[in-house]
């Protein structure tokens, strides 16, 4: 596989429109251009609900579309504040907390604190490009919460959350 990079670098394979066609064509063709595999969770009813908050809005679309395609259903905000009121609604709705640690507002531990009192089961999966200033890294780390480093391969993404959500086995 290639080796995506966040902030997202588009792959050198895709037909990617001129700046005259992307500016003459009503909407992108870039989807019509791609071929994506069935998602692994045939029932879309059972596909776990990951919850993300990252305050860059590429990065957030660029990991909503990502995850989406390989069959996991995500529930964007924007900070953690708006990630916890998504999380207070109805918390037992989530599979996985994903979340940055540097945001305006709720920074991701705080949001993570919040919502192991009331999930103290919920995976966690960080993401920082300044993990030094990860409060109590090691605490989280033995806690079993997962922790990214900005820049990150969306492949090394989407293995830690395999592992944590995997899909359902083929019935035989």
């Amino acid at each position: 596989m290639d080796d995506h990079r966040l902030p997202f670098d588009p792959p050198s394979n895709v037909p990617w429109p001129s700046v005259e066609e992307a500016t003459t064509q009503e909407e992108p063709r870039l989807r019509d251009e791609l071929t994506y595999l069935p998602s692994p969770f045939p029932d879309p009813e059972v596909r776990p609900v990951i919850l993300l908050a990252e305050d860059e809005p590429l990065l957030r679309d660029v990991i909503t579309e990502f995850l989406t395609r390989e069959g996991y259903r995500v529930v964007a905000a924007a900070d953690g504040e708006e990630a916890w009121r998504f999380f207070e609604g109805d918390p037992d709705r989530f599979a996985l907390l994903l979340t940055d640690e540097r945001m305006p507002g709720l920074t991701g531990t705080a949001l993570a604190t919040r919502v192991r009192k009331s999930r103290p089961t919920l995976p966690i999966v960080f993401m920082s490009g300044h993990l030094a200033d990860l409060p109590d890294r090691q605490a989280w780390l033995e806690a079993g919460a997962h922790i990214f480093s900005k820049p990150f391969p969306l492949e090394d993404l989407l293995q830690a959350v395999v592992r944590i959500l995997p899909p359902p086995l083929p019935e035989t």
